[in-house]
C-alpha cells in the first residue's frame, strides 16, 4: 500500500467511523513514512481539485502534524499558499471553520500568535507563490498513484 493509499484510508475512516482517533492514525503513518512524506501526500491531495470534498479532512491531518510540533522539510511558503488556494476554492458552507483551521496551521508554521494581524494574503512571497501555483496548475492525477478524478476518497 502506498502512502497516498494509506492516507486515503485514514481520511475515509475519519469520515465514516464514530470512534476513530485521527491523531493516533496520523502518528502511526508518520512513524512508518516520516512526517515530510505525509505532508507531501497531503499536499498532493490538496493540489487535486477532483479531491476537493476531502480537503478539509486533509487539512486537519496537516493541523495535527503542525500542532504536535512535528518537524518536516517541506516548504512552509508552498504549504501556506496551497492552503489559502484551497480556502479560496472551497465550496463548503463552513467557511469560518476552514479559515480558523488554516489560520491555526499558518500561525504555527510562521511562529506567530493566533491573534496576530499578519495577513498571508498581503504577504508578497505568499502572493507570488499563490500566483505561480494558479498559473502553473497542472493536473497531478498521475502523481497520485491510483487516485484520479474519477476516484473520490469516500
Amino acid at each position: 500500500m502506498t502512502i497516498l493509499e494509506e492516507l486515503t484510508e485514514i481520511l475515509n475512516l475519519n469520515e465514516n467511523e464514530e470512534e476513530y482517533e485521527l491523531g493516533d492514525e496520523i502518528d502511526k503513518i508518520c512513524n512508518v513514512y516520516g512526517v515530510t512524506l505525509v505532508i507531501d501526500a497531503a499536499y498532493r491531495i490538496l493540489s487535486n481539485s477532483c479531491l476537493k470534498k476531502n480537503w478539509y479532512d486533509c487539512i486537519t491531518v496537516i493541523f495535527f502534524i503542525v500542532s504536535d510540533g512535528k518537524k518536516f522539510s517541506f516548504s512552509k511558503t508552498l504549504l501556506i499558499a496551497r492552503l489559502y488556494l484551497c480556502l479560496e476554492n472551497t465550496e463548503d458552507n463552513n467557511e469560518e471553520d476552514w479559515d480558523n483551521l488554516v489560520w491555526s496551521i499558518v500561525s504555527a508554521l510562521k511562529n506567530i500568535p493566533y491573534t496576530s494581524y499578519w495577513d498571508p494574503l498581503e504577504d508578497s512571497v505568499i502572493k507570488k507563490t499563490m500566483k505561480y501555483l494558479k498559473k502553473n496548475s497542472v493536473t497531478i492525477d498521475n502523481c497520485l498513484d491510483k487516485l484520479s478524478c474519477s476516484t473520490t476518497l469516500n
